[in-house]
């Protein structure tokens, strides 16, 4: 649908008298957008159902990993494999899921399959990666450069985490982590608010209680 109004609208761009150029632009930017955000919806409520947990990150170096019991070499290089398999997935779906307005949506589903902390490893080491870019704004750079990536490494032949870097266009991956960023302030809002009530209920009950 999206590809015949498209051509419609360039061939109408040309051809005006053929019919309604405003007809294509409303098909392009409002339905199109609100079917695709529909669609991703409807597999992020699928994949809730049917989707293992994601596999584990471990966001430590090689050398750490096998001297701790509980990870060793092998789990180390599944949780890399995932994340690179990470990247890969939003490089196919992020600049597309943007064209349509539905960048929350479609960060959900990765954070659903892949788990919040490894999504936000690839966002961070991306932007990492791009620090000289201008387009991308100051605030997102402080914010990926406080995330520490444990087997980064400064030579680019030793540092396997440039699979992370994604090959999307710089000022995507800034509204991304922009979304990012608001989605983690509101997962994080409710334990904020249970903290202050009991602060506050800790606070009133040393109010009332009883000098002796």
């Amino acid at each position: 649908m999206e590809r015949a109004a498209n051509r419609r609208q360039y061939y109408l761009q040309k051809h005006p008298e053929q019919g309604d150029l405003d007809a294509c632009g409303y098909i392009l930017n409002t339905m199109i957008p609100a079917f695709y955000q529909q669609s991703i919806r409807a597999e992020n409520r699928v994949m809730n159902k049917v989707l293992p947990q994601p596999v584990p990150l471990f966001n430590v170096t090689h050398d750490e990993a096998v001297n701790d019991p509980n990870i060793g070499s092998q789990a180390f290089y599944a949780s890399h494999r995932e994340t690179v398999r990470c990247a890969r997935a939003m490089d196919e779906g992020l600049e597309r899921a943007f064209h349509h307005r539905a960048a929350y949506q479609f960060l959900d589903g990765m954070i659903r399959e892949f788990g919040s902390e490894r999504v936000k490893i690839v966002l961070a080491r991306t932007i990492q990666l791009k620090d000289y870019d201008g387009r991308i704004k100051q605030d997102n750079k402080a914010y990926a450069a406080a995330i520490p990536v444990r087997n980064a490494r400064e030579s680019a032949d030793e540092d396997m985490t440039r699979s992370y870097n994604l090959n999307v266009h710089p000022v995507v991956i800034d509204g991304a982590v922009t979304a990012f960023r608001k989605m983690e302030h509101t997962r994080h809002a409710p334990n904020r608010q249970r903290q202050d009530a009991d602060h506050n209920r800790s606070a009133r009950n040393k109010v009332k209680r009883p000098e002796r």
